[in-house]
């Protein structure tokens, strides 16, 4: 559960990374930044809030609060000075936001132009957001389940939420936490009710996952497991009846002494074993206690193993799997009987090479213990992809008895990081690429004619009247015909060109690999005339025209800045000519 905890923070820095990149921060155009937060938040749910903040801490933008608006300033001002110090994304403990003024955890990043951190944006996530991972986890309804920041202070909680969230775990816990990153000990919840708690650190969060499984629940499993013992008491004290004639009354008041603990043992309850002077005795009483110790633990253990979200698979030396849970078999689509016995091979899917697995085990051999990503394939065929962490299980004398991996299915969370890098270098319109992904693929382009001594032209594309026809027919139908000019477009131009939309009714195009002007002429002139055909919406049949500068390189400029000056030139030339139109760029 550690592992889906990591995925759900990670996911979400992922997207504050990918929305600082958006040119829209670097235009200081706020409000369309607010309009494309805003719908990227709902169609994700990667988070529940935006904020963008100055390197004073004063809040810009903060998509739980209308825009414009007056807002305060950044609920944890040290986690904001560290994002301008470190120039680096910092996940916070728990703290109480600036804007709602209740418990958030923030991701924030810097947002950088020119090789400077000019702004802070955090993407916030509340308690309930978090409580989302351990409900879908499907375990027994009173397990305690606690999510537990760095510090040990409870940003989630199953039970009790709004009661203890915000708060530190009881001291036992705690104290446990400090000298290990995981383990169990046995103690009682913030509510009171005994518990044995298992945790798990994160060792990339350093975030914390604390089941606490109440001590009542080993009852009835433990009487049964020890019936078999009890038996076997029953046994020693007939024994002692036939030995009494040699030993006498005192070893049998020993062997006695053990019927109240083997009770207790039967019956779950905790296990308390006199002093028993006879050796023979006294050993199988401190039997009696370690048995309880242990197969306590190996309750817990089964209890954990059966229910955790992860999948588990254990094989011998040899590579033969000798034991799989049960989201091991929901995860790969087999089941527990076609798994046994079979090479883990069995889910293989043909991606990764030779190289990438012979890596895997070098680092195995070595480390004894792999951790990364592997794409592989479920009964049905389908693919799916897992974190997955491969651990080398040894005995007392360092032999190899078993390979234990644990795999967390992430196809769902890389998804939705593809979706929201998409998103974030796309306009929400048109689902061309936007003004940044714009930028970035001229740059390129200009280094590769560069090195190649190729030429390329950079097209400016305005649509005439179109101001007009939204201010009338309103925003949908303006929206509308934005999406269908960009299709026609797109289609006018080559796959390997690039079609963008830089905001409002501006476009732009990218013709690598030109032989001159005549091929940037015959492609503007093609636009045209698509833009020029009528644009039937709804009930409206609605004509417009275009715009278009052409800029060359390296004749027109050498640089993006010059390409986009001199192409904007041109376009406004046309413009003034008359519309309908494209002008080349005037050198000088």
């Amino acid at each position: 559960m550690a592992q889906a905890v990591d995925a759900e923070l990670l996911k979400a820095q992922a997207a504050a990374q990918a929305m600082a990149t958006s040119g829209y921060l670097f235009s200081g155009d706020f409000a369309t930044f607010y309009e494309h937060a805003t719908d990227l938040l709902q169609q994700t749910e990667i988070g529940n809030n935006f904020v963008l903040s100055d390197e004073m801490g004063q809040q810009l933008v903060n998509t739980i609060r209308p825009f414009p608006g007056p807002l305060p300033r950044h609920g944890n001002p040290k986690q904001l000075q560290q994002v301008f110090k470190t120039m680096k994304p910092v996940i916070s403990d728990v703290y109480v936001g600036g804007a709602l003024h209740r418990p958030v955890v923030s991701i924030d990043v810097p947002v950088f132009k020119n090789g400077k951190a000019i702004y802070d944006l955090s993407i916030g996530i509340f308690p309930e957001r978090l409580g989302q991972i351990p409900l879908a986890q499907h375990l027994p309804p009173d397990w305690i389940v606690s999510i537990l920041d760095t510090q040990g202070v409870i940003a989630s909680r199953t039970h009790a939420t709004d009661r203890f969230v915000g708060k530190k775990v009881v001291p036992l816990l705690l104290q446990r936490m400090e000298v290990a990153a995981e383990g169990m000990v046995e103690t009682n919840t913030l509510e009171g009710i005994p518990v044995s708690a298992v945790f798990s650190r994160s060792p990339r969060t350093k975030w914390t996952v604390a089941i606490g499984i109440p001590t009542q629940q080993f009852t009835a499993q433990l009487r049964q497991r020890f019936l078999l013992l009890l038996v076997t008491i029953v046994i020693l004290i007939t024994v002692s009846v036939v030995l009494a004639s040699i030993l006498a009354s005192h070893l049998a008041r020993s062997i006695r002494a053990l019927i109240a603990p083997a009770m207790a043992l039967g019956s779950g309850a905790s296990v308390t074993v006199p002093h028993i002077r006879v050796r023979e005795v006294s050993d199988v009483g401190s039997a009696i206690k370690n048995a309880f110790n242990l197969l306590t633990l190996h309750t817990l253990a089964a209890n954990v193993y059966s229910n955790i979200s992860e999948g588990v698979v254990a094989t011998n030396p040899d590579g033969a799997i000798v034991s799989v849970n049960p989201a091991y078999c929901a995860i790969t689509g087999y089941s527990a009987e076609e798994l046994i016995g079979a090479n883990p091979r069995i889910i293989k899917s043909n991606l990764h090479n030779a190289d990438f697995y012979r890596g895997i085990w070098e680092t195995i051999n070595k480390h004894s213990c792999w951790n990364g990503e592997i794409w592989n394939r479920r009964k049905d065929g389908s693919l799916f992809l897992v974190s997955e962490t491969i651990t080398t299980i040894r005995d007392g004398n360092g032999r190899i008895e078993h390979y234990v991996g644990v795999i967390n299915d992430i196809t769902e969370a890389k998804q939705a990081a593809e979706f929201i890098h998409h998103k974030a270098y796309h306009d929400p319109i048109t689902d061309l690429p936007n003004r940044s992904l714009f930028m970035d693929r001229l740059h390129q382009e200009i280094i590769r004619a560069r090195r190649n001594k190729l030429a390329m032209a950079l097209l400016f594309i305005d649509l005439d009247h179109f101001k007009e026809i939204n201010d009338k027919f309103g925003h949908d139908v303006g929206d509308d015909l934005l999406k269908m000019a960009a299709t026609r477009l797109a289609a006018s131009a080559r796959e390997s060109d690039t079609v963008a939309r830089l905001g409002g009714d501006e476009f732009t195009a990218i013709l690598n690999d030109i032989n001159g002007k005549e091929d940037a002429a015959r492609v503007a002139q093609k636009m045209l005339d698509e833009i020029c055909r009528p644009f039937v919406i709804g009930l409206h049949e609605l004509v417009i025209s275009a715009s278009i500068g052409v800029a060359i390189y390296p004749t027109d400029g050498d640089g993006a800045a010059s390409l986009l000056k001199a192409a904007d030139e041109a376009m406004y030339r046309a413009k003034r000519g008359g519309r309908n139109a494209f002008s080349f760029a005037v050198a000088g």
